[in-house]
């Protein structure tokens, strides 16, 4: 193959390397468009309302705690939000609280090992304020309140929606006078739709604090040195209730002593203390995703395929195509002109015209032939 057409030949490979990249390139920002509008964009959209882990004090939302774990601070009680693993609360445990703590444990499911650090907390002499959400739960580990947890009828109302939609389907609950919980009987505010049996025995030094028409709300029930309170229903200390009726007074009044460090036990919601992202929104976690993708498709975009790494010192570009055609078919032409050997003899080439020259101007002097 000729010059020439090596150098046409080799325009086009050019051009669809350029394309190929072009289109690497484009694919990659198309990807991180889609993950930042389906991620980020496209839930600010949806129907689908975020209402955050129901039970936590990180929560703001009408479900969660927050406005409970602010009450407490304005009435300058010590909030602690406990990122650990709650088997890890004892004393000479890697993370341990303090012996008369209150530790607020609502709507949350634990396995066994996290249940018994709970359970060998309140024996030493803590306070646990914890939901009961069905027949079963985890608090029926605990021997002292079996027969209560075991006793809840119905299920916990959850209304996700704005806070006067939940005020206008609360119910009227009230603190037994007898209790001696406060001075004088509450009036509360509940969503309903679970209580404790009516019937239930209540073992010894236990105390009914709260009820509705249809049975007890919340016990509190004496566990060796500590006690726990067992809610069947928490909704009075959710953000949309709190504000309701006596409800601030008995969650201030349940919280234990001004003394004890009111404890949120927050990695079973989800926020735990490690680095992993499983603590993340779903919608963050897919753009971080995305945007590992797409910088995998940027990198091989501008990777170097089949062929040697690329040069730490830039080539200079090329003279003008237009130059090197024109002395591509000079080099052509001159390798026509001027064979070294022709039918196995070597030539020899043809002088030009010289002025001046022997024989007058446009002569030449006859070749020799070798």
């Amino acid at each position: 193959m000729s010059l020439t057409e090596s150098v046409l030949a080799a325009k086009p490979r050019a051009a669809f390397a350029e394309r190929r990249k072009s289109i690497a390139r484009a694919v990659g920002i198309a990807v991180v468009a889609f993950v930042l509008f389906s991620s980020l964009v496209a839930p600010s959209f949806g129907k689908k309302q975020t209402i955050g882990p129901t039970g936590s004090s990180y929560t703001t939302t009408g479900t969660g705690v927050a406005a409970l774990a602010e009450l407490a601070t304005s009435f300058k009680r010590r909030v602690i939000r406990y990122p650990h693993d709650l088997s890890e609360l004892g004393t000479l445990a890697k993370h341990p609280i303090e012996a008369n703590s209150s530790l607020v444990v609502l709507n949350a499911d634990l396995d066994a090992a996290a249940a018994k650090g709970v359970e060998q907390f309140v024996r030493d002499g803590g306070s646990v304020i914890g939901t009961v959400r069905s027949p079963g739960d985890w608090m029926g580990q605990i021997a002292e309140v079996q027969s209560l947890v075991d006793s809840v009828v119905g299920t916990p109302v959850l209304v996700i929606a704005s806070a006067s939609v939940a005020q206008g389907q609360a119910v009227d609950a009230f603190t037994p006078a007898e209790n001696a919980l406060a001075e004088n009987a509450l009036s509360l505010r509940v969503l309903g739709g679970a209580h404790f049996s009516e019937n239930v025995n209540v073992p010894n030094g236990g105390v009914i604090l709260a009820r509705t028409e249809e049975g007890p709300i919340a016990v509190r029930v004496p566990v060796d040195l500590g006690n726990i309170v067992l809610l069947a229903d928490s909704s009075m200390l959710s953000n949309d209730l709190l504000d309701q009726a006596g409800n601030a007074a008995f969650a201030i009044s349940v919280l234990g002593p001004p003394e004890a460090p009111i404890v949120f036990a927050e990695q079973p919601h989800g926020f735990g203390s490690d680095l992993t992202p499983s603590g993340l929104p779903e919608n963050v976690r897919w753009f971080l995703g995305g945007l590992v993708v797409a910088t995998l498709v940027m990198m091989w975009s501008k990777s170097r395929r089949n062929g040697p790494p690329e040069s730490p010192v830039r080539p200079v570009a090329p003279a003008r195509s237009q130059y090197l055609l024109s002395m591509a078919a000079e080099i052509d032409r001159l390798e026509n002109d001027h064979r070294f050997w022709r039918k196995g003899r070597r030539s020899t080439p043809v002088l030009p015209d010289v002025p001046g020259a022997p024989g007058g101007p446009g002569l030449r002097d006859e070749p020799k032939r070798v």
